[in-house]
């Protein structure tokens, strides 16, 4: 197959045939041929430094095992089931798959691998990654989407020196299903805004939003927190130890073991009631933006950068200061309208006066972003959203061709990514459905190794991610 070189780990990757990968491919599928569903999944866009945040202490073979198990069973599920195939059933599945190998390698944070972030995190934890280390490449397809953005909107509708001595703010519907906004900020803005302390402080009073969460309560949901959370229920709510004694002579159970049902339900009350005030905290407007929600997510975005990238410049040995932050949203249609999926928050360095293609170079330069993921509790409406972009897949015919196949797969591929469902294993499982539902339609996907579609979905607005998508991979029609 000749390949051109990929932009980066995320660019765009132009396909065509090549007599010795498909002389490969079909060994493989002669091989296979008795074992029903499978495909060759060898990924290799893992550096050696973090494989073993992946793969563990036992190499990559038991996750490549682990990936044909799961490619499989998906397209065994699809072969069998077609559009009536039970999504979310499937998605567990894969989420048991990722969590087994993971504990089996015993890879690192094994437990967080297939467990949902609703089942991990509280409305006002903010799981976020930094696009920097081993994901440098991901964060310079950023900056390469996104300054020109700024620098484009800039000369078009303001002067240069505008967009940096006043609040700045642009808005672009980019496909009939998503658009994103750029928004910069000063730091004598931020002052002004609240946007330099994080304004929450879980319950604890002092803050707009601690008066909606018992600190008790909330830190049921934090790491170490069980027992204290437990004290609280069997002092507030005292008729929950009658109802676990009932509940052990009704089940022959030990009251332990009811006990432990009771506080799991309690939880999952309390963890649904917390969702229901923050998403209508949401919506509450405040006089100073940092008390609201959005500023209080957003403040601790430019905390983290402002901790996380404090060193002097490698080069001349200085502090570059951060004269302005920019923050880039995300937004995608669910279920009829646009929901925020990710948010992006970076920083810039500006010099009063200077060129503003100087002070954009420099912000690719140094510049370090953070993606901020869609928040906890609009996780259960996306995925309502990917289970019907899921069943749209199987309205295509192959009369339509495989160009409309994959226009109808990506936005699939694509929601599932920003709405990052599991706490770790997300861009495996993704891969591991994408394969399989091509599969059961009657595909092999021929594509670089070093192909890694979840760093595109979080790398580009959906519009460009599509182009990429369409591109980056050949669908090879598998003989019967």
């Amino acid at each position: 197959m000749s390949l051109s070189s990929p932009v980066g780990v995320c660019g765009t990757i132009n396909l065509s045939p090549d007599i010795d990968l498909l002389e490969d491919l079909i060994s493989h599928e002669a091989a296979c041929a008795e074992k029903g569903p499978t495909t060759l999944y060898r990924p290799e866009y893992f550096s050696p430094v973090v494989k073993e945040g992946m793969f563990g202490k036992s190499g990559q073979e038991p996750f490549l095992r682990a990936s044909s198990e799961a490619i499989d069973l998906v397209a065994k599920k699809v072969l069998k089931w077609g559009v009536k195939t039970d999504f979310h059933t499937l998605l567990t599945d894969l989420s048991k798959i990722r969590n087994k190998v993971a504990v089996e390698t015993h890879t690192p944070q094994a437990e967080r691998f297939g467990l949902r972030r609703n089942e991990m995190h509280v409305p006002f934890s903010y799981p976020f990654l930094i696009l920097s280390g081993q994901y440098i490449l991901a964060g310079l397809d950023v900056s390469q989407n996104v300054f020109p953005i700024l620098s484009d909107a800039a000369e078009r509708e303001f002067s240069k020196e505008e967009i940096f001595n006043k609040p700045f703010q642009y808005t672009c519907q980019d496909s009939p299903f998503s658009s994103f906004t750029l928004e910069l900020l000063s730091k004598e803005v931020i002052r002004e805004k609240g946007l330099n302390t994080v304004r929450w402080n879980r319950g604890l009073g002092g803050f707009a939003a601690d008066g909606l969460v018992n600190p008790y309560v909330y830190l049921g949901f934090c790491e170490n927190g069980d027992e204290r959370y437990e004290l609280f229920l069997r002092n507030t709510r005292k008729h929950l130890l009658g109802d676990a004694m009932r509940n052990s002579f009704q089940q022959k159970i030990s009251l332990k073991e009811s006990w432990k049902e009771i506080v799991q339900k309690e939880k999952e009350k309390d963890r649904k009631e917390l969702a229901t005030k923050f998403k209508d905290f949401k919506q509450q407007k405040h006089l100073v933006e940092g008390d609201g929600y959005h500023g209080i997510k957003l403040a601790k975005a430019i905390h983290n950068l402002e901790v996380e990238f404090s060193k002097p410049d490698p080069d001349d040995g200085q502090i570059l200061p951060k004269t302005h932050f920019l923050i880039f949203s995300l937004r995608h249609q669910v279920l009829g309208r646009l929901y925020a999926t990710s948010k992006y928050v970076t920083w810039l360095s500006r010099i009063t006066g200077e060129d503003l293609d100087d002070t954009m170079d420099r912000a690719i330069k140094n510049s370090r972003w953070i993606v901020m993921h869609q928040d906890i509790f609009l996780l259960e409406d996306t995925l309502k959203e990917c289970e019907r972009l899921f069943r749209d897949v199987f309205n295509w015919n192959h009369s339509k061709g495989t160009e409309e196949l994959k226009e109808k797969m990506a936005p699939l591929i694509y929601l599932l990514t920003h709405s990052h469902r599991d706490s770790r294993g997300t861009a495996a499982m993704n891969e591991w459905l994408e394969w399989g539902i091509y599969r059961a339609l009657g595909f092999d996907m021929l594509a670089l190794s070093t192909r890694m579609i979840d760093l595109n979905a979080f790398s580009n607005p959906y519009g460009k991610f599509l182009e990429i998508y369409k591109e980056s991979f050949s669908l090879v029609p598998i003989s019967t």
